[in-house]
C-alpha cells in the first residue's frame, strides 16, 4: 500500500476516533481545537444549505412570496446544528473523561443549565458559561483513570490510528 494511502487513512481513522468515538481522553486544547473546529464546519454546512435549498426551491416565475422564503433560509438553521450535535457532545465527552468524570454528567450539566433558564435566560448563559469552564479550562488528571491513559503524556497513540 503506497506511502500517501497510509496517511490518508491514518488520518480518517483519527478524526472519526476524535469526532465519533466516545472512548478515550482529550486535552484542554485539542477540546478547544474542536470545539473551533466544529463550529466552523457548522457555519460552512449552513452557508451551503442555505445555497442549495434557494436553488432547489427557487421559484419557475421567479418571484419569492415572503413565507417560501422563510422556509428556505429557516431550514438549514435547524439541519446544520443536527448535524454537528454529535461531534460537539462526542468532544465534550472525552472532556470530562480527562477530569476523570462519566460522560453521563453532560446530560445532567445540560438540563440544569436548562432549568435555570426558566427562571432566566441570563441563568442559561452563566450555566453554559459555567459548563464550559469546567470542561474547557480546568486542567485534566494527570496519569492514567479509568477512561484511558493521560493525553498529554509522550507517546500517547492510544486508539488515535496513527501510523
Amino acid at each position: 500500500m503506497p506511502f500517501c494511502v497510509r496517511v490518508l487513512r491514518a488520518g480518517m481513522n483519527v478524526l472519526a476516533w476524535y469526532f465519533f468515538s466516545m472512548k478515550g481522553r482529550i486535552s484542554r486544547q485539542e477540546f478547544w481545537w474542536g470545539y473551533a473546529a466544529t463550529f466552523v464546519f457548522l457555519f460552512l454546512v449552513r452557508w451551503k444549505l442555505e445555497d442549495l435549498f434557494i436553488y432547489l426551491r427557487r421559484p419557475m416565475d421567479g418571484l419569492w412570496y415572503r413565507d417560501e422564503l422563510e422556509f428556505v433560509i429557516a431550514l438549514p438553521k435547524i439541519l446544520a446544528p443536527l448535524i454537528v450535535i454529535w461531534p460537539l457532545t462526542v468532544i465534550h465527552v472525552k472532556r470530562l473523561h480527562d477530569i476523570n468524570l462519566s460522560g453521563w454528567w453532560l446530560p445532567v450539566m445540560t438540563a440544569a443549565c436548562v432549568g435555570g433558564a426558566s427562571m432566566s435566560t441570563h441563568l442559561l448563559s452563566f450555566g453554559f458559561t459555567g459548563v464550559l469552564a469546567v470542561i474547557g479550562v480546568f486542567p485534566g488528571m494527570q496519569g492514567g483513570n479509568r477512561f484511558g491513559a493521560d493525553p498529554l503524556a509522550h507517546g500517547h497513540v492510544q486508539g488515535r490510528g496513527f501510523l
